[in-house]
């Protein structure tokens, strides 16, 4: 409503209503009555209009109080600790939340010093903390240790920012207990120390790496076999600096399989340490999981040149066996748990009636059908059953009727059992003449 002193302004009616009321009393009975009853009317609606708007002052009261009293709750009883403090460290204020925090009343808190509810050992980093909000106006976040009434200690994150209450600076601080947060962080880190204590007893090397394939740790083995230091994983390096080249496309694909999620087992790799020098290995790796995300792999790497040596070895070895095998007058046949013949010698044809290609994978039974009902047959499984050697001179029939005598001996080996035999049909021909 208009403040102006015009005739039908509120200023104006009221000036109009004192004038008449100060005219004497014969003056005032001398005034039309229209003019009286005008200025009544006009009073009357100006006063409806004042109670109406004293209404909603009223209502518009009530809802400030009441939006008041809401702030008043959620301050109160939010899920963090509120403090106002001063610039010297008073507290202010306080909500009930924080109160239940450090164990002590609203009344004993307020006009308390802030620090003194802190650990000592955090007092000047609390300082700095404060002095760096003061001089920046940024919200920052710090970690403390704050300590109750009932002499309890509880891990605390204060957040602060900077305000003006009535031109004097005002921190107000939210203080989150974070104590089961570090409990967990504790137990993270232990369990951590554990694997690593525990991989750095292994003779194995293994390692971790970020998604880029940045090397992110290595236990003692994998320093020493790769000539790295902490420092090294520190400045940053990639597992792919110690693939040979020839192998450095096959590893990448299989890097980002692994990424993948993809199971894709065991592979072997040649690799390199720093000053070139090559060795075979195994290496098995898996994606490292984060918050249901791939953050890296980890590997175990297993060096296998002594037992490529060994299979090198072995293959020279078993050339030269089957070299000699192969030039013995005796036919030479092998045969394995799962009864099917895994090697024959050159000597099989000229000692039978079959070569070494109509022998090898077959079993007996294949071979020379009827056998299982012959006295060679009985000889063999008793070796293969019992593990002991056999000698016998034995007449073999053949399915069309051929008959041919052998001096046969069976040995028990790791693979099933050897049999050497020579064909004596002649000789035995011979004796019986």
């Amino acid at each position: 409503m208009s403040s102006e002193r015009g005739p039908g302004s509120m200023n104006g009616l009221r000036d109009q209503a004192n004038r008449a009321i100060a005219l004497p009393a014969e003056d005032f009975a001398r005034m039309p009555a229209a003019e009286v009853q005008k200025l009544l009317g006009a009073l009357v609606v100006r006063q409806g209009e004042l109670e109406t708007q004293v209404e909603a002052l009223r209502r518009d009261q009530a809802e400030l109080e009441e939006s008041r009293k809401q702030s008043v709750d959620l301050f109160d009883f939010a899920p963090v600790g509120y403090f106002n403090v001063d610039r010297r460290g008073f507290i202010l204020s306080v909500n009930i939340t924080g109160c239940d925090m450090v164990g002590i009343s609203r009344a004993k808190l307020v006009n308390e010093q802030f620090p003194s509810l802190v650990e000592p050992q955090y007092h000047e980093a609390l300082h700095s903390y404060l002095k760096e909000i003061a001089e920046t106006g940024q919200r920052l976040s710090t970690e403390v240790e704050m300590h109750c009434g009932d002499d309890r200690v509880f891990h605390a994150q204060l957040q602060t920012v900077l305000t003006f209450e009535k031109s004097n600076l005002v921190y107000r601080i939210s203080v989150a207990d974070i104590t089961e947060r570090k409990r967990a962080e504790k137990a993270l880190q232990e369990s951590e120390q554990r694997y690593r204590d525990l991989a750095d007893l292994l003779p194995e090397i293994v390692f971790e790496s970020d998604a880029q394939g940045r090397i992110t740790y290595a236990n003692k083995e994998g320093l020493v076999a790769f000539s790295l230091t902490p420092d090294d994983i520190a400045r940053g390096i990639s597992v792919f600096n110690f693939v040979f080249p020839g192998y450095l496309a096959f590893a990448r694909q299989r890097f980002g399989r692994v990424l993948e999620q993809e199971d894709i087992g065991p592979e072997e790799y040649l690799l390199q340490t720093r000053d070139g020098t090559t060795f075979a290995a195994v290496v098995h790796s898996a994606p490292i999981q984060r918050a249901g995300q791939v953050v890296g792999i980890r590997g175990i790497v297993l060096d296998i040149t002594q037992r490529k040596q060994i299979e090198q070895t072995l293959r020279e070895s078993e050339l030269r066996f089957r070299s000699i095998l192969d030039s013995m007058l005796e036919g030479c046949l092998l045969l394995d748990f799962n009864w099917r013949y895994t090697y024959a010698n050159e000597a099989v044809a000229r000692q039978g009636r079959l070569t070494r290609e109509q022998i090898i994978g077959r079993t007996p039974q294949e071979v020379l059908p009827g056998i299982e009902g012959q006295e060679i047959y009985a000889r063999m499984k008793e070796s293969m059953e019992k593990r002991v050697p056999q000698e016998l001179e034995t007449e073999v029939v053949y399915p069309d009727g051929a008959r041919r005598w052998f001096d046969i001996h069976i040995e028990p080996v790791p693979e099933g059992i050897l049999i050497l035999y020579v064909n004596i049909t002649t000789s035995k021909l011979a004796r019986q003449v």
